[in-house]
C-alpha cells in the first residue's frame, strides 16, 4: 500500500474490508505535528509495508480510536510502536474493557496537538464520536458521522446512499437532533476544505459546503418544529 498526500502534514490510506455480505474501504490518517511526531487517527490493519512507510514520515506519539467502532487494530499497533499513547471516546471504556486507553477524548484537545488541531465531542448521536480539525491542511476527520460514497459503493451497502452525509440509517439513529445540530454548527465554523472519511472516498475539495449540504435536513427539521 502506499500513503497519500492530502496536504500540508497529511497523509491518508485505505484497505477493504468485509462486514457481513458487503465489502468497503476504511480509511486511516497520519496527521505530522510541527515538531516532526505523528499522529495516527483511525489506525487500519498494520503490515509490514505500512509499518515502513509511517516510520519514514517520523515518530508516531499518538493513535486515535475516534469512536465506539473504530479501534479494532489499535492493539496491534501498539504492539509495533509500544509508546505510542491511545486517545479513545469515553464508551470504549465500557463496551471493549480490555482495551487500555491512556487519554479519553472530549472537547479538549491534548497539549499534544492543541495549538494544531482542534476537535469536538458529536453530540446527539450513539456513536460517541469525536471529530477533528486540522488547520494547516483545512482538513477535518471524522469516522461514522458522514461516508462519502459513490453510487457503486452505496448499492454494494444496503441502507447506504451516494454522497458525502448521514445517510438515511444514520439519521434514524439520531438521539437528539438539537444537539447534534449544536455539533455541525461547530464545525462548520472550521474553515475547512477536505474531508477524510473513514468509508467511502475522501473529499479533496468543496468539502465544507458539501458537508453543510448533508446536514441541511436539521436545519429544515428545526424550521418546521
Amino acid at each position: 500500500m502506499r500513503l497519500s498526500e492530502m496536504g500540508a502534514g497529511v497523509w491518508v490510506g485505505s484497505k477493504e474490508f468485509t462486514n457481513e455480505s458487503f465489502t468497503a474501504t476504511s480509511w486511516m490518517t497520519v496527521l505530522k505535528l510541527a515538531d516532526g511526531r505523528l499522529v495516527i487517527h483511525s489506525p487500519i490493519a498494520l503490515d509490514p509495508e505500512l509499518q515502513r512507510e509511517v516510520a519514514n514520515l517520523g515518530e508516531v506519539v499518538a493513535m486515535i480510536a475516534p469512536n465506539r467502532f473504530h479501534h479494532q487494530f489499535v492493539d496491534g499497533w501498539r504492539r509495533t510502536f509500544p509508546a505510542t499513547l491511545v486517545f479513545g471516546c469515553p464508551s470504549l471504556s465500557i463496551v471493549q474493557p480490555d482495551l487500555k486507553l491512556d487519554r479519553l477524548l472530549s472537547d479538549e484537545p491534548s497539549p499534544l496537538w492543541a495549538s494544531e488541531i482542534d476537535q469536538v465531542a458529536v453530540e446527539g448521536l450513539p456513536t460517541d464520536e469525536c471529530v477533528f480539525f486540522h488547520r494547516a491542511s483545512r482538513t477535518i476527520l471524522v469516522a461514522d458521522l458522514v461516508f462519502n460514497y459513490t453510487r457503486s459503493q452505496a448499492a454494494a451497502d444496503p441502507g447506504a446512499a451516494e454522497g458525502l452525509g448521514p445517510h438515511d440509517r444514520h439519521r434514524t439513529s439520531i438521539t437528539d437532533a438539537e444537539a447534534l445540530a449544536r455539533t455541525i454548527r461547530h464545525i462548520l465554523r472550521w474553515d475547512f476544505d477536505r474531508v477524510v472519511v473513514s468509508h467511502g472516498e475522501v473529499v479533496r475539495r468543496n468539502g465544507r459546503r458539501l458537508f453543510a449540504a448533508g446536514f441541511a435536513f436539521l436545519n429544515e427539521a428545526n424550521s418546521r418544529s
